[in-house]
């Protein structure tokens, strides 16, 4: 389907020959989705060489010579917009859609306006997709990726490769994310051999002194290991972050002109800063955090295990509920959330 240019139902097709006589040709043949009411529902506005129809159905029909049009603009509104169409000596017409056709509009009414002056019409020869071709939703910019078919782990292979230059300090950091996760199993172990071996079986107060020392010499060795943890999460997230932003820059330098004169220079420079913070804040903070309590849960599970498998497992039993019911939930939230 060519921009601008629709396929409309067969009712509006019969409406559309019926007016338009065969020498005319139809340039422009767009579908708003707000009827004149300001309900839902289809609204043609069919554009030729001699004349403007708009077609509602039964209840709205509309053939209006190029010559009693003044000027056309494309407004924007809240949740929307509105074509104003300005006639010679009568009020204007306004034709209603959402913000989903806000492109389609604005290029039908420079179109229109071209027209009005004698002057052959710019119309696209493509169009930039507004909607996910695959479910549907509305895509963050025209032309863009739908965030809720984009696979995953595709996209976080491709951040992971920015970690590849800096093999040896991520290989650190997961030592020293796995020495923390040790470290902080520990301190349950010894205050159960507390409670065991001295309070409950009244042992020597040497044994308490040694139990509480090795509690103190954990907590440090544990604090020196966040501090590890953090300044290697810091040292490869930052640097990664700076290779991507080197590589955003790059590409933005080679595309052509086309791509620029179509965008907005505040929307590059914001995709530029505020994308790449956020990916070097997910490399810095969330990965690390991701990987630290993953191994912490696994850890606790395989403790439990080895101390008591029979109470641990009693323990477990609610989770594959809790996780079932939980991602269920999930979907119908997020569903409501993008709606």
């Amino acid at each position: 389907m060519k921009p601008l240019f629709e396929d409309p139902p067969p009712f509006i097709s019969e409406e559309i020959r019926r007016i338009v006589p065969p020498n005319e040709d139809v340039l422009i043949r767009v579908k708003s989705d707000v009827r004149r009411d300001g309900q839902f529902g289809e609204r043609w506005v069919v554009v030729t060489t001699n004349r403007l129809a708009l077609i509602g159905g039964a209840e709205e029909l509309l053939d209006l010579p190029l010559s009693r049009i003044r000027k056309a603009r494309a407004e924007v509104m809240v949740g929307g917009g509105l074509l104003i169409i300005e006639r010679i000596g009568e009020p204007a017409l306004q034709v209603p859609y959402t913000s989903s056709l806000a492109p389609a509009f604005g290029e039908m009414a420079v179109n229109l306006n071209l027209l009005l002056e004698g002057k052959p019409p710019a119309l696209p020869t493509q169009w930039d997709a507004i909607r996910c071709h695959r479910c549907g939703r509305l895509l963050p910019e025209r032309g863009g990726i739908c965030p809720a078919c984009i696979r995953k782990i595709d996209t976080l292979v491709r951040l992971l490769s920015y970690l590849r230059p800096y093999a040896k300090a991520a290989l650190a950091l997961v030592v020293v994310t796995l020495a923390s996760t040790l470290l902080n199993l520990a301190p349950p172990l010894i205050i159960r051999h507390i409670i065991d071996d001295v309070l409950t079986s009244g042992g020597e107060i040497g044994l308490l002194f040694a139990f509480a020392g090795a509690l103190l010499t954990i907590s440090i060795l544990a604090w020196c290991a966040g501090v590890a943890r953090r300044w290697l999460n810091n040292s490869v997230g930052c640097r990664a972050g700076a290779d991507l932003r080197m590589d955003l820059y790059r590409a933005l330098q080679f595309l052509p002109l086309r791509f620029h004169e179509k965008r907005k220079v505040g929307s590059l420079v914001s995709r530029m800063t505020n994308d790449s913070e956020l990916v070097e804040e997910y490399l810095c903070f969330d990965l690390p955090f991701i990987l630290s309590n993953g191994l912490l849960f696994f850890g606790i599970l395989i403790l439990l295990f080895a101390m008591n498998w029979q109470l641990a497992s009693l323990v477990v039993v609610p989770i594959p509920i809790i996780a079932l019911v939980g991602s269920l939930l999930w979907k119908r939230l997020e569903g409501s959330w993008r709606k």
